[in-house]
């Protein structure tokens, strides 16, 4: 599988790697994908943070880095600390960027790793998609038209499908401008 379609199965809260599990992925191509996302993770993502040294002469700065060291060791890895967590039910979630921009203080680097990610298109389908209808536009007696004319149409139809008081008010607006001259 492509690093893409991997990070985004991993970092889609109801998935995680329990989707490979639950449709019966061999257990081999599931190591293999998780170590893809891991080295995605701390190749590109992961928090190397140098610790702080231990030779100061005050030890009351020796004593705060030292309990700084233990908490950041404590946290332990961020991405790991996700993979463990149990999937989130989302089904009443519309954008599941936006549970990644609330939980953002939680997984502060993993976030960025899934805004990274879950915002690239996958496939070409919402392109697809706005030109599926040509068929519906271009009728086999309407073939000989010119490209003007098959472009307003595909426009008009899109702007219908989109809102359709908007498109009223813009046709009536249309109308009247001719009716005016203006």
């Amino acid at each position: 599988d492509e690093l893409v379609y991997v990070m985004g199965l991993v970092l889609e809260l109801r998935c995680k790697l329990q989707w490979y599990k639950s449709v019966g992925v061999n257990s081999d191509v599931i190591r293999l994908n998780k170590q893809k996302a891991l080295d995605c993770w701390n190749k590109h993502y992961a928090d190397n943070l140098v610790q702080p040294s231990m030779n100061f002469t005050d030890s009351t700065t020796d004593l705060i880095a030292s309990q700084m060291v233990r908490a950041k060791s404590a946290k332990g890895d961020e991405f790991k600390r996700y993979l463990s967590s149990p999937v989130v039910d989302a089904s009443n979630m519309k954008n599941v960027l936006v549970w990644w921009k609330n939980h953002q203080h939680e997984y502060p680097n993993v976030s960025r790793m899934a805004r990274d990610f879950l915002a690239t298109n996958g496939t070409g389908v919402p392109i697809e998609r706005t030109f599926s209808f040509g068929s519906d536009v271009l009728t086999p007696t309407s073939l000989l038209l010119n490209a003007d004319t098959i472009r307003k149409r595909f426009c008009l139809k899109a702007w219908l499908n989109r809102n359709s008081e908007t498109f009223v008010f813009q046709k009536m607006k249309s109308i009247a401008t001719k009716m005016t001259g203006c």
